[in-house]
């Protein structure tokens, strides 16, 4: 358990008062049972005052703003979205304010809970297209007639392109360090050869997308390459993210995938 108090934070004086009604208590037992066969009885008292003691020490451990941290976001979204309706509306963005504020000082002090529980990075499946694919046109001299029905090898299935992408750390509390990084693997027999590659990043409903160089410019068959690493610093405003991206290679093949916090 993470301690979310400081022991500074006790009020020593109160304790001070209780330690002393307890005293007080454990000598008039005595006291009272003094020659009597109760004689002894208040040892057992001050074993209880002891044990009472440490069960209070042990209780100030425990963190029970764990048990609210999970609703910070779901505030946080509420506030954005009467925001979006009111951008100036005090109230909401004061509440927003406070929520953000909140939910990082219980990070801080609780460094094993993660910005949002249960949430992490997940990446999709690769979407691929080729330029036949995007042609409504027929082949010429290929048209189909009856009884003939002619196939292109452009579906997503026989492109040999995939997109991963893999984020470390997976759950990123408010601060950390990350970085997303992005391979390409090539399950073909011929070399891919990449011509651009689009990055599209949408945090908190904001989308900013551009181009990246790659860091190489050929995946070798049969091989996976890294295309590309983007360290960032994990934001406590964030409330939502996703990162979209496209690769374009010289043959005209496009690549798509996408990885959410969820």
């Amino acid at each position: 358990m993470a301690r979310y108090v400081s022991y500074r934070d006790f009020d020593w004086v109160l304790l001070g008062f209780v330690l002393i009604l307890c005293a007080l208590g454990v000598m008039e037992i005595r006291s009272a049972t003094m020659h009597t066969k109760f004689a002894g009885a208040h040892v057992k008292q001050i074993y209880w005052v002891l044990a009472g003691v440490g069960a209070m020490f042990l209780v100030s451990l425990i963190n029970y703003q764990a048990l609210l941290d999970q609703k910070y976001d779901v505030a946080i979204a509420f506030y954005e979205q009467a925001l979006s309706q009111d951008p100036q509306n005090q109230r909401a963005i004061g509440g927003k304010s406070t929520a953000i504020q909140t939910r990082a000082r219980a990070l801080s002090e609780n460094p094993t809970h993660t910005t949002s529980v249960g949430r992490s990075f997940v990446a999709g499946k690769t979407q691929a297209q080729s330029p036949d694919s995007a042609s409504s046109g027929g082949i010429p001299g290929f048209e189909e007639s009856a009884g003939v029905n002619v196939k292109k090898g452009t579906q997503t299935a026989d492109l040999p392109g995939k997109i991963a992408i893999d984020v470390e750390p997976s759950s990123p509390k408010v601060g950390d360090k990350y970085t997303v990084r992005i391979s390409l693997l090539n399950e073909g027999n011929a070399p891919i050869q990449i011509k651009d590659m689009m990055i599209a990043t949408t945090t908190n409903g904001k989308r900013q997308s551009g181009p990246v160089p790659p860091l190489v410019k050929e995946v070798a068959p049969q091989q996976k390459a890294i295309v590309r690493e983007l360290p960032d610093q994990w934001k406590e405003e964030t409330t939502s993210w996703s990162m979209e991206v496209t690769i374009h290679t010289i043959r005209g093949e496009t690549y798509k995938n996408l990885v959410t916090w969820r």
